[in-house]
């Protein structure tokens, strides 16, 4: 699976950067989600339809890229 330092060196941050995404106490920018879609080779709207849907998107990420 990608770790939070894996994202965090593609796109050039930290991995506490990505930890806030993940636990919604920051919002990424929308150039930077377009980063984080062309790393998980997803579209846009798959990656924010995939945040809606899951409540813990997180686990949602491990069971993913397992």
């Amino acid at each position: 699976g990608y770790t939070q330092q894996f994202l965090a060196e593609k796109l050039k941050t930290k991995a506490q950067v990505i930890s806030r995404y993940e636990t919604q106490s920051s919002m990424p920018t929308l150039d930077r989600l377009v980063g984080i879609a062309r790393i998980l080779d997803v579209t846009l709207d798959e990656l924010v339809v995939i945040k809606r849907m899951h409540s813990d998107y997180s686990e949602f990420m491990k069971e993913k890229y397992k």
